[in-house]
């Protein structure tokens, strides 16, 4: 594994769109997989938390030094398989001040690696709060001269349920340094339908309303001729049932990339990620979590590194979705 202080110190901003770092990514790699951290202390392999204990007794200095291994472990074994690293702020920030040292850590280690980076924690708010929390995970602070980059991530979820305010602050971020935002479309979670699939008065459902004020907010944010998509990208669900549902949301995404979590553990699969692909084959990432971070735990991977058994989950990933891939 390579030095950490030497990842973090080689980490710096790379230049380009965002969504053009990304497709080109894809074509180098031949893949769209993204890997999702979501540590938990529960699953743990148990020899990193005996060696975790082993350095501290207190659970925050505990959980931050497991999570910092495990994901620079995993970055390790998917840097050649995985176009970006997507991470769960929550899971991080449970353990304070250290979790985010470890999530900035693993961050900058996933960016020296080759890889985009993506903070998922689902912002929401307006004016300079959200002005601020584009400067905490995508920009920099600055004061007097001084500035600091806490986090620096490739992109951000964020949610746009307060509408277009949401989403304006971190468009010059988007603009000015090569930055991506991913806004909550249509998600993953079993009761998202409740709201989301609401029908409004023209015959369109809330998440396609949402789809539509993404698309306006691309069209509105300039880009090279040659680039195909904007900065703001759409999250859509890998485990939609409904096909034509992903197909609609698809068509009106024209000039977004879509982020589709829930492959693997949360039950999508290749075919119900199908119809979310542009008819020539670019525009989505899929991410998985727990199916690849957790993938040792599987009777068939018993006796596998954490590391060696995301690597062959992985490979089956990318094996399954190239099934489905229109290129």
């Amino acid at each position: 594994m390579r030095d950490l202080r030497e990842a973090v110190s080689a980490a710096a901003a790379t230049p380009g769109a965002f969504a053009d770092r990304v497709q080109a990514r894809v074509a180098a790699l031949g893949s769209v997989a993204v890997l999702g951290l979501d540590p938990d202390l529960r699953l743990m392999p148990p020899d990193l938390l005996r060696r975790a204990r082993d350095r501290s007794g207190d659970l925050q200095e505990l959980a931050a030094w497991a999570f910092r291994e495990l994901g620079l472990a995993l970055i390790d074994a998917a840097a050649d398989l995985a176009v970006a690293v997507k991470a769960q702020a929550a899971c991080y920030e449970r353990y304070g001040a250290a979790g985010m040292a470890a999530l900035a850590d693993t961050v900058a280690y996933a960016r020296a690696a080759g890889m985009l980076a993506i903070v998922d924690g689902k912002r929401g708010d307006i004016a300079e709060t959200m002005a601020a929390y584009g400067d905490a995970y995508l920009g920099e602070a600055a004061w007097e001269g001084l500035e600091a980059r806490p986090f620096d991530a490739d992109a951000m979820t964020i949610s746009p349920y307060l509408g277009g305010d949401v989403v304006a602050p971190l468009l010059g971020l988007c603009a000015s340094r090569g930055k991506g935002l991913f806004c909550l479309v249509r998600t993953s979670n079993p009761s998202a339908a409740d709201l989301q699939r609401l029908q409004l008065a023209d015959g369109s459902t809330v998440a396609e309303a949402v789809a539509d004020l993404v698309s306006a907010l691309n069209a509105g944010v300039p880009r090279p001729a040659a680039s195909r998509f904007g900065p703001v990208g759409a999250v859509v669900a890998a485990n939609l049932a409904d096909s034509d549902e992903a197909g609609r949301l698809r068509r009106r995404l024209d000039s977004a990339l879509i982020l589709a979590p829930g492959f693997g553990a949360q039950g999508g699969s290749a075919e119900q990620v199908r119809p979310l692909f542009c008819e020539h084959g670019a525009g989505l990432l899929v991410t998985a979590s727990r199916s690849l971070i957790y993938a040792y735990r599987r009777p068939e991977l018993a006796g596998f590194e954490p590391a060696a058994a995301c690597r062959h989950a992985l490979t089956e990933m990318n094996r399954d979705l190239a099934r489905v891939w229109p290129r």
